[in-house]
């Protein structure tokens, strides 16, 4: 999980500086370690990190759409947001989603799961 961890962090670096096109090849690259690992937790903070991605692009409607379901994730899982993450999707300004209380069936979440695989390959065919 490291190296998909490393990526994913680096993506959002990379948005913070408000290098894009860099940012969307970490994150694409860290969903692909994430997928191959079968990890269950790690698309589940890509999702997140999608959503400060099209923020950056000015899709607040469809970041705030990813958050809710990756709240509602966290919560079905026990995953609570950790401060850090907190304040790095603030100073990314990512819409502020309330902890989630409702329920998501596994096929919403696979959904957007594959939603966040073609979001950010739709960057990578540009």
């Amino acid at each position: 999980h490291g190296l998909a961890w490393v990526l994913r962090n680096l993506g959002l670096a990379y948005l913070a500086l408000g290098r894009l096109a860099e940012a969307r090849r970490a994150l694409e690259e860290s969903l692909v370690r994430y997928h191959a690992l079968q990890s269950s937790n790690g698309p589940l903070i890509l999702v997140e990190a999608c959503a400060c991605y099209v923020t950056a692009h000015g899709a607040r409607a469809l970041a705030a759409h990813l958050m809710a379901s990756a709240s509602a994730r966290r919560v079905q899982v026990g995953l609570p947001l950790t401060t850090n993450s907190r304040h790095v999707y603030a100073r990314l300004r990512l819409p502020r989603i309330e902890p989630a209380r409702r329920d998501l069936a596994p096929t919403e979440w696979e959904r957007v799961l594959a939603q966040t695989h073609d979001l950010l390959a739709e960057v990578t065919q540009d």
